[in-house]
């Protein structure tokens, strides 16, 4: 904490941090809080600047994305698409955490979250390091803050805890490392459970016969011409072709409308414009395209042209199961 270098590469982790994914504001936070407690338990006034500098420096570093972060805040509260949070949001994300999957019954999220608070009741009583707090901190602060957001704008998701699940590991590791008897049987238990779910998990996802948008876009790979045309009917699996193409072909986003109407929580942040195209009568006269469409997240098939004669469709079911179904539809545009 002396070395100032520490705090200039500190100030420009937080900064990325920020950048990566606004969830990790709440980690951030939960940091800061600890570096405070730590300054006021310690008197130490060097060390508080250097701290105040820290964050100064994420700050400035921050301040060139201020304001289409403002912009996408204001989008947010316009229209959102996360449900409103729920008694069983906490400990189904617990669960999850620990475990994986797509959910449980609600009797075994109840005995995991009452396991979860001896879990951190114990870690917090046989752990003496003041460190402990950091990890606290970074577990239960972005709970803390998601849920009193989302009080007023639902925030509250799974997936955006990934960031506390680091500190949840670690809590788990150090409160079975102060078990002085029955340590191994702990350990022992935890991996086979773990194990267990994961091959739970994955036979569950049956990806083997759920090859989504990879086997659609092998397809498109296998099949496209270099005049031919590539659009994509949902901005949900845009990048998601993007990342499977092997065409040389750049795909096109179908939208109705401008970029602005696409709703912000779809990728729209990684798209332009030109990314679009918003009147499928613009395609070329005489060419093949490929719509690659899905039936997850709400989308259905786009409608096309009456001059766009059907040639060929082929489907590929998606994991896991609310990813629907992939389709590829050819079509020649007379």
């Amino acid at each position: 904490l002396e070395n100032k270098k520490y705090w200039l590469w500190y100030g420009i982790a937080v900064a990325a941090a920020v950048y990566t994914h606004y969830y990790l504001l709440f980690s951030v936070a939960a940091q800061g809080l600890f570096i405070l407690i730590y300054l006021l338990k310690s008197r130490n006034a060097k060390l508080l600047w250097r701290a105040v500098g820290a964050y100064l420096l994420a700050l400035i570093l921050f301040l060139p994305w201020l304001k289409t972060f403002l912009q996408q805040l204001g989008r947010v509260e316009q229209n959102y698409w996360i449900p409103a949070i729920s008694k069983w949001s906490v400990p189904g994300t617990i669960w999850k955490m620990a475990f994986g999957g797509q959910g449980i019954r609600n009797s075994v999220l109840a005995a995991a979250a009452a396991v979860t608070v001896i879990l951190i009741i114990l870690f917090l009583r046989k752990v003496r390091s003041f460190q402990k707090w950091h990890v606290f901190f970074g577990l239960v602060i972005p709970f803390v803050a998601a849920i009193l957001i989302s009080l007023r704008t639902n925030l509250y998701l799974d997936r955006y805890f990934v960031f506390a699940s680091l500190y949840f590991v670690i809590l788990i590791t150090l409160t079975i490392t102060h078990f002085k008897r029955y340590k191994t049987i702990w350990v022992i238990t935890l991996a086979i459970a773990t194990l267990f779910t994961f091959f739970k998990n994955w036979k569950e996802l049956d990806i083997k016969d759920k090859p989504g948008m990879g086997e659609a876009a092998r397809y498109v790979n296998s099949n496209a011409r270099t005049s031919d045309q590539i659009y994509v009917g949902s901005s949900f699996v845009y990048f998601t072709f993007k990342y499977y193409n092997k065409t040389g072909l750049a795909p096109l986003l179908y939208s109705p409308g401008s970029l602005e109407s696409i709703p912000h929580f779809s990728g729209t942040a990684l798209l332009m414009n030109s990314d679009l195209i918003t009147d499928f009568n613009l395609a070329p006269r005489n060419s093949n395209i490929y719509v690659l469409w899905t039936t997850g997240f709400g989308g259905s098939k786009p409608q096309v042209p009456g001059n766009w004669r059907e040639l060929d469709e082929v489907s590929y079911p998606d994991a896991p199961g609310f990813k629907g179904e992939i389709f590829v539809t050819k079509y020649k545009v007379n």
